[in-house]
């Protein structure tokens, strides 16, 4: 059970970005799809930091996906090295590389996302972001 939670987990990632790829760049056949999908990942009471050190509530989180949609056609995003880095019976907490790329322009950022499961159903409890300086 512990190996499956940490595998739901970590695809969890990658299909979150994907779904925000798709909100950001308006792909039309994709986008309500995939913000239903992205707004039904998080728990009522997630709570992030952000890159800018500010903490964001579940609620200030889905008015920026909302009014963001279509915002960044020319946007990417690619995750890697995700890695669990505490299991508990109630949640995974899960490390990873972010690759943003938008109009030639790339950064990068660690993040830490702690997930937890609801009838087998990952949702983001809590999201911390950290820029990479290069």
């Amino acid at each position: 059970m512990r190996k499956q939670k940490e595998l739901i987990a970590c695809q969890s990632v990658i299909d979150i970005h994907q779904w925000i790829e798709n909100v950001f760049t308006n792909k039309q056949e994709e986008n309500s799809d995939s913000l239903n999908k992205l707004l039904n990942s998080f728990t009522p009471d997630f709570t992030m930091i952000t890159l800018a050190s500010q903490h964001v509530s579940l609620n200030q989180v889905k008015d920026m996906f909302v009014n963001s949609m279509g915002s960044r056609p020319n946007f990417k995003i690619e995750v890697d090295n995700c890695t669990v880095v505490a299991f508990s019976k109630e949640y995974v907490a899960v490390r990873y590389r972010e690759k943003q790329t938008k109009d030639g322009n790339t950064n990068y950022r660690w993040s830490l996302a702690i997930i937890t499961f609801n009838d087998g159903y990952p949702q983001w409890r809590y999201l911390h972001e950290t820029a990479i300086s290069e």
